[in-house]
Order: C-alpha cells, then sequence, then structure tokens
C-alpha cells in the first residue's frame, strides 16, 4: 500500500513539474495558429472599443514565416520584440506593432491612424 501511494504521489509531482503553456520561441513568437476573437476601431474621437468578432477566421504563421489560412497575406518578417512586417498577396508590405499577452495576440496596423487593433487567441 505504501508503494502505491509513493508511485501515485511521484507520478501527480512529475505531471504537475511538466504541465505548462507552451513556451514561445523567442526567434518567432508568432508561430502557430490564432483565431481573431475582437476588432477594434475608433472613428477618429476617442469612442472606439473592442468588438467581437462572428465570423472564424484563422492566420498561421508558419515556422519558415509563410503565413496560411489568410486570403490577404503570404509571409511576415519579425523586425524586432514589438514590430512584424507582413506582406499581402499583392506584394505590399504592412507594419505591425504587436503584443502577446499569455494566449491572445493584438496586432495594431501603423497605417491605421484612428486605431485599428485586432485580438487573436493562440488554437
Amino acid at each position: 500500500m505504501k508503494n502505491i501511494f509513493t508511485t501515485i504521489l511521484l507520478v501527480c509531482g512529475f505531471l504537475l513539474t511538466n504541465c505548462k503553456e507552451d513556451a514561445v520561441d523567442p526567434n518567432n513568437p508568432l508561430k502557430g495558429e490564432w483565431k481573431l476573437v475582437a476588432s477594434y476601431a475608433d472613428p477618429g474621437n476617442g469612442s472606439g472599443k473592442y468588438e467581437p468578432v462572428s465570423e472564424k477566421i484563422y492566420v498561421k504563421f508558419n515556422v519558415d514565416f509563410s503565413i496560411s489560412n489568410n486570403d490577404a497575406y503570404t509571409s511576415y518578417k519579425i523586425i524586432d520584440d514589438k514590430n512584424v512586417e507582413i506582406t499581402g498577396k499583392d506584394g505590399r508590405t504592412f507594419r505591425y506593432l504587436y503584443t502577446i499577452q499569455k494566449s491572445t495576440l493584438t496586432l495594431n496596423n501603423l497605417a491605421c491612424y484612428e486605431g485599428c487593433w485586432q485580438q487573436y487567441v493562440k488554437q
């Protein structure tokens, strides 16, 4: 009985110490599939707010810096720990400010003066 209890304790301890969130790759923190959950827009008067998104929109940032599951973009380039350049299917590049908090990615299109953010949750 003592051996069974000890074995159960060891297994539980092992499982608890090895259960953690996926580690973020410091060279590619965007890597993975993300689901769009909210969009923020401000008409220019400071009254903007996040609105939930009803469509199921996903974007997948691949290890090779290509983008899949998205009709508008083809690739991305991490500039630094806050900026990413995303290339559209038409060849134009767009710069975004990004933050990742826990499993939420926020993208801010720097070309949008009124404040245009999108929030994604990691899948």
